[in-house]
């Protein structure tokens, strides 16, 4: 769980959503059309007193709190459409589970969630707008926000799975480091990796020792004189047996 390839993934995603929501939070307001006391601007462009109209209308004449705006709808289009990625690319396969498209109930939900979001960025509903509080904005900016969508998807799968979960670049950056294992299930390892006489037969090794670096090795005589007699009192009890 503390890896460096856990760790840098955490904070890879955290570092990059954030990027990627301060981007479309900032670049939405400096889209023509956009205004900050005017949330139908976007719809009817260039009758500015029918969208000051129906702003007046729709801020004064609801009954709940309003919280209409290019950025808030932005945002949200955004994050829905993003977890969705999220949950495809944090679905680890190997080693430990099977992969992704054998969980077929979890790629159904996947793609219905997607289908949904798509379709709230290009649906063109007053309804939808007034159920979801959420304003229109020109074809063009959905698109933008799609393909920026897109890149997030890329980016994110490229990394989390040629980078951070690429093993062998791990090991290839610990051995240029000259980074030691810590535990000593990984010392172990690399001591019999590098060992052409293991497994040894008819000898004993201090495990100690190998983690030491003092390769000294003794054999237990007393071990092995009991396991031949029991070896040798169960052949006799064998050959008994098949007498009777």
């Amino acid at each position: 769980m503390i890896s460096p390839s856990m760790l840098f993934s955490l904070i890879f995603n955290v570092l990059f959503t954030t990027a990627m929501q301060t981007y479309a939070f900032l670049m939405v307001q400096k889209q023509a059309w956009y205004s900050s006391i005017d949330i139908y601007s976007a719809c009817y462009p260039g009758n500015k007193s029918l969208n000051e109209n129906l702003t007046h209308m729709l801020i004064h004449e609801r009954t709940k709190v309003n919280y209409e705006s290019f950025e808030s709808t932005t945002l949200w289009l955004i994050t829905c459409l993003h977890l969705v990625i999220f949950a495809f690319v944090f679905s680890k396969g190997k080693p430990f589970r099977k992969p992704l498209y054998t969980n077929y109930l979890f790629v159904v939900v996947l793609i219905i969630e997607t289908a949904f979001t798509i379709f709230f960025i290009f649906a063109d509903f007053p309804s939808i707008y007034l159920n979801l509080e959420l304003v229109c904005t020109p074809m063009s900016w959905r698109i933008h926000m799609l393909i920026l969508l897109v890149v997030c998807l890329v980016v994110t799968f490229v990394v989390e799975e040629f980078i951070l979960d690429n093993r062998a670049l791990w090991l290839a950056i610990k051995t240029c480091l000259k980074i030691k294992p810590g535990s000593k299930y990984k010392k172990f390892h690399t001591i019999l990796e590098e060992d052409k006489d293991w497994p040894p037969i008819g000898r004993t090794i201090n495990g100690n020792s190998l983690i030491d670096g003092d390769a000294t090795i003794y054999i237990n005589e007393a071990y092995e004189q009991d396991s031949a007699l029991s070896t040798e009192e169960g052949c006799e009890n064998g050959q008994q047996n098949g007498r009777n």
